[in-house]
This record gives C-alpha cells, structure tokens and sequence, in this order.
C-alpha cells in the first residue's frame, strides 16, 4: 500500500548494517508522495533497486556519511529527480574515474540551493563538474575535510558561472585576500553573505569597504561567526559602503576588536544588529548584546554552556582555536 508520507528520514545504526547484500532502504515505490528524503549511513549500493529509483517528486534531498560514492551512482539517482530543488551532501566522498568527460555530467534546473558539508576539495569539484545547476541561488560550504585548500580555484570560476546567487556560506575554508576580491566581485546579486572560522583578516574583505560603489549592490544580510582577527572598524566600513544592508550578526569575536563606538554607528546604520564576542563584560570594549525593534538586550557570554545551534556552537572558544567545529 503506497505511503502519503510527505517527509522521511532514514537513519542507518552501526548494528544495521549486517548481511550479504548490505542495507537497503526501503522500496521506493511505496513512497511516490515523497518530497523530503535525508538518508544518512546507506552506502549507495543500498539506495536504488533495479526498477526502483527515488520518488520523482522529490524536492529536497540529503545524503549524510554515505561512504564512497561512484560518481555514476549519484548522477544516475539524481537523474531522475526532474524537481529537486535543494541538494545537501554531509560527510560524503566522491568515487571518481580516472578521467571525468565534461559531457558525462547532467544539468538539473530546478536545482536552487547546493549545500556540501565536510567533503574533500577534490570530491566538491567533481560534484560540480558533474552536477551542472544553471538557476542556483545558494550555495554553502562547511568545513572542508582538508580545510578547503584550494577552494577558490573552485569557487572563483563557479560565483562567475553563477552571477544570480542570492545567498553565500562559507564555512571553515582557506582563503587568501586577492581570492576573496575575486570570488565576491562575481556576486553582484548577492543577499546574503556569510562566512565562519575562515581566520579572515581585515584586509581579506577590505575589497568590500572600498570605493563608491559597492561591490555587491544589492547586499541585504552580513554574518561573520568565529572570526577571531576581524575588527568592527572593518564591518562599519562595510555597511556604509552597502547602504542596503539591514541586518549584521557578528558572533564568537574576541572582545578585543570589538569597539562600542563602532557598534552605535553599525547599529544607527542597520536595523538589526546581534555581537557575541569572548571576554570579561567588565571590559570597556567587550560587546554582547543584540539589537532588535525593541532595543538593546545584553547578554555576556564566555564560551561554554551554549545550546546548539544548527549543528555548532559559536561560542566554544576552544574549538574555534582549533580552526574546526
């Protein structure tokens, strides 16, 4: 009897995965209503029967600690998911052959958001070499298993090929200053702009505060998480360089480069500021407080005890120190 289920999230134990054949999911055909799949502890000879792939309707898919995975085995399961417009591989890695023929990739339109999280540099380039999304508006990726090396040889010539995204994340990766020019000036359509723990300096992102023009117009929201090195005179430079920008969020900052004097004219210039920085509130300079429609609330806080948030936790200075969450 066929399921209604709209949602579903399968979750393999170590305990499941016994037997000759190896785990299976379930038969697809049961669930033709499907429009939200997670899978995660599968290997991908478990995902697909011989005249049973993924429901058609699907619209959001994520893969988690698949294992190696043949690249022809993802691009056939995507292959027939005409409407899939969310794409999300954690902890996965990328069975390649010897040499990738550009021609052997597929193109899926309706494909808006691509998020990869911990994978090798080398596995997230022949993902997107191979998975071609024309119409993609965001893009995430978190924390790099080698840290991102060389990741903006990926991202430089992808943000060009892609000059409509509307949202950006960049989490844990290595960057250096000239490559951050070059992979922001390709995003003039950008909304959303968010980096964490990429041990930015000033001067990696001082091609945002230059100039009359900004170099993305059309800029609405700024987060910068567990950037260590970064000053407020820099992300005041920033809003005042991108007049539309409404809302900032700076957390995990050392107390030490935080300045009230630049925290009131942030907060005069945007209508939603939040900073949670490290240090003794006692300090002059150690802001942690948030700025909403209904005024300042300060909240001090010292890196430990902190409730998860989407998977990390922004305060914990010890891992921040590490370069990894």
């Amino acid at each position: 009897m066929e399921s209604s289920l709209a949602k579903l999230e399968l979750l393999l134990s170590e305990s499941g995965q016994m037997g000759m054949e190896g785990p299976q999911c379930p038969k697809w055909k049961w669930f033709l209503g499907l429009q939200d799949l997670s899978i995660q502890g599968y290997p991908s000879n478990g995902w697909l029967g011989k005249w049973d792939p993924f429901p058609p309707g699907l619209r959001r898919l994520k893969v988690s600690k698949g294992g190696k995975i043949p690249i022809s085995t993802l691009l056939k399961a995507l292959g027939g998911l005409p409407n899939l417009h969310v794409l999300n591989l954690d902890h996965c890695s990328l069975e390649q052959p010897p040499v990738l023929q550009q021609t052997d990739g597929i193109t899926m339109t309706n494909i808006e958001e691509l998020e990869v999280t911990r994978m090798l540099t080398d596995d997230i380039r022949a993902l997107i070499s191979q998975v071609h999304t024309p119409n993609l508006t965001s893009l995430s990726i978190t924390y790099p298993v080698d840290r991102g090396l060389n990741i903006a040889k990926i991202l430089i010539p992808f943000t060009k090929a892609h000059p409509e995204l509307r949202s950006l994340q960049i989490r844990e990766c290595t960057i250096a200053k000239n490559e951050w020019s070059s992979i922001l000036q390709n995003v003039a359509s950008l909304n959303h702009l968010a980096i964490r723990a990429s041990d930015l300096r000033d001067e990696d992102l001082r091609g945002l505060a230059l100039g009359f023009l900004p170099i993305v117009p059309n800029m609405t929201h700024l987060t910068l998480e567990n950037e260590l090195r970064l000053t407020t005179s820099l992300v005041e430079q920033v809003v005042r360089t991108h007049p539309q920008v409404v809302s900032v969020i700076l957390r995990g900052w050392n107390a030490s480069n935080v300045s009230q004097a630049n925290v009131s004219a942030i907060s005069r210039l945007v209508s939603h500021v939040e900073i949670q920085t490290f240090g003794n509130p006692e300090d002059e300079d150690c802001v942690g407080s948030e700025r909403g429609d209904e005024g300042w609330n300060d909240s001090y806080w010292e890196g430990s005890d902190f409730s998860e948030d989407d998977g990390w936790l922004s305060g914990d200075e010890a891992v921040v120190a590490k370069g990894r969450l």
